[in-house]
């Protein structure tokens, strides 16, 4: 499980560095909780290696939710199912807390789907899917949910020897 504090303009370039797990038969399932899923660098990485894009863009799967109600029904009615044949798979989650901090709702029903929907993310690591969770921490408002992140998944960097892994499909974002 990882957790990534990322802009917006660098989130196509963590797609984009799952190309050689894709080139190898991996599946991607990407979550897009706050509309920044981006596939052109993907796409462009494949070009400049002299590959179509479309073998790659294939094994990627994306479902986009615009309310935290229908984030926690993606993550349990798609994402969980994934658990039962894990696989060489990857669940990517994209701007987790922005669909929490709607003041339409109330605290304690955005707590309530926030855990779980984060429940359901640590099911699917804990069925040995690989997680990869971004946040975005330019957003005052949202620095609440991130604690609550890295408080309930436990996320490790992308490189920690204290963990035996080094997420050797991931490569460094640019900029990073």
């Amino acid at each position: 499980m990882v957790a990534l504090p990322l802009k917006r303009q660098q989130e196509g370039g963590l797609l984009a560095s799952f190309f050689p797990f894709l080139e190898q038969g991996g599946e991607v399932y990407c979550l897009d909780a706050g509309n920044r899923f981006n596939p052109y660098p993907l796409a462009l990485r494949c070009r400049a290696l002299g590959r179509p894009p479309e073998p790659c863009l294939e094994k990627v799967f994306v479902s986009r939710a615009a309310t935290c109600h229908q984030m926690v029904a993606v993550v349990e009615e798609m994402l969980l199912p994934l658990a039962r044949n894990p696989g060489q798979k990857v669940v990517m989650v994209l701007g987790i807390e922005t669909l929490f901090v709607d003041e339409d709702l109330p605290l304690f029903e955005r707590r309530y789907l926030f855990r779980r929907a984060l429940s359901g993310i640590h099911e699917i690591r804990s069925a040995g899917i690989g997680c990869v969770v971004t946040h975005h921490p330019e957003q005052e408002e949202t620095l609440p949910w991130h604690r609550v992140v890295h408080q309930t998944l436990k996320p490790i960097p992308l490189e920690d020897p204290a963990h035996g892994q080094n997420h050797s499909h991931l490569h460094k974002l640019p900029g990073k």
